[in-house]
């Protein structure tokens, strides 16, 4: 299912919608880097492209126009990820998960770490920072994860 044009589509789109939605520089760089990994780990290019894949370039084709000049760019980027602090799974309600953004981030980044899929694993984890930062984001992955 992660490896389905659709979800690719989808995926990206909701960055892309992070990224513009973004109202800090950090949530947008969050958001740059996870569209970062996705079209690289799916290919995702114009057909032709050196690093294109078949899906990827499929994937290409159905991004809107706009979406399409937002990644042009960070084709070429080399963001990288810091190690951070892993979040622990926590009860909501309890100090470090007071709110729902806090819980729900918790929760969707303990889950990320149990994915078995090598793919899944992979795409997954390069969009915790941006779960981290974006509710919307963050339950929008959920109906694959769980």
């Amino acid at each position: 299912m992660v490896g389905s044009e659709l979800f690719i589509v989808q995926l990206v789109t909701e960055l892309g919608r992070t990224f513009l939605a973004a109202t800090d520089a950090n949530t947008q760089t969050c958001a740059s880097y996870a569209m970062l990994e996705v079209t690289r780990l799916y290919g995702i290019r114009e057909s032709g492209s050196r690093e294109a894949t078949p899906i990827g370039s499929q994937a290409w084709e159905k991004l809107s126009y706009h979406l399409q000049e937002i990644i042009y760019p960070l084709l070429t980027s080399k963001y990288m990820l810091s190690t951070g602090n892993n979040l622990p799974s926590l009860i909501f309600g309890s100090d470090k998960a007071k709110t729902f953004q806090q819980w729900l981030t918790s929760w969707e980044c303990s889950l990320v770490d149990l994915l078995q899929g090598e793919r899944a694993s992979q795409v997954f984890s390069a969009c915790k920072p941006i779960l981290r930062r974006d509710t919307t984001t963050a339950v929008h992955p959920d109906m694959y994860v769980v």
